[in-house]
């Protein structure tokens, strides 16, 4: 019983190890018909800048500036522009709906849709007509442009995009106000605070970046430790 039980392992073992060969074999040539079916692409967008700034008076005439677009791909693309406002209450640059306000009215770009040949350059103007009718203070909006649908993509593909910030400051009537609303740390009772949470308010008509530094001193007045608020604003 032993010899044919051990027999029967040998067979058994040869038919699964036959099998895995096939299924691993199998797999192999599923992926490489996939690949083959859906060629690899390279290449893609480049926008610069990534944000535009304007800064107005009660004098100023229209402004326009440029949007430089590199198509770094080996075919055209087809791409759309449009101008959407920004979520201000979440305190984020993130588009969110149609453009308000008075920048609906004043902020324009100069083609809505447009074609970028292979490794070709587009210049997008966006212009800000009549800015002297905006109110005083910041005005922001972001500039959305998306690939649209052509015959490389798959029906299923996620369209690319990108966003450029754009920031308006009329600064006849322009005001200022920022407070330090509250601090904390994560201080224990022995050794250092590693880490220092401050809140900031502003209570003016226009966009800030807080700059500031947290020191910890001694008694007399020796600084141990400095930390910087907003490194990534300097």
């Amino acid at each position: 019983m032993k010899k044919i039980f051990k027999r029967l392992l040998r067979l058994l073992g040869v038919k699964l190890g036959v099998a895995l060969v096939c299924t691993a074999v199998f797999c192999f040539a599923n992926s490489a018909t996939a690949l083959a079916a859906m060629p690899r692409q390279t290449g893609g967008l480049v926008v610069s800048p990534s944000q535009l700034s304007f800064t107005i008076s009660n004098e100023s005439q229209d402004i326009s500036s440029s949007i430089t677009i590199t198509n770094q791909y080996n075919r055209e693309v087809s791409l759309q522009a449009t101008l959407q406002g920004i979520d201000e209450s979440s305190l984020s640059l993130i588009p969110k709906g149609s453009l308000e306000g008075g920048l609906r009215d004043s902020l324009t770009v100069g083609e809505a849709e447009m074609r970028v040949p292979p490794h070709g350059v587009y210049q997008l103007q966006v212009q800000l007509r009549d800015p002297s009718a905006l109110a005083p203070g910041g005005h922001y909006a972001s500039l959305v442009i998306t690939e649209q649908s052509n015959a490389a993509m798959a029906a299923s593909a996620v369209r690319p995009a990108v966003a450029i910030s754009i920031f308006v400051v009329k600064s006849d009537g322009l005001r200022t106000d920022m407070r330090l609303q509250a601090i904390k740390t994560n201080q224990g009772l022995l050794g250092l605070p590693s880490n220092v949470k401050i809140a900031f308010f502003n209570g003016g008509n226009a966009h800030i970046v807080p700059r500031a530094s947290v020191m910890v001193l001694t008694k007399d007045g020796t600084e141990v430790a400095k930390g910087i608020v907003n490194d990534t604003s300097r």
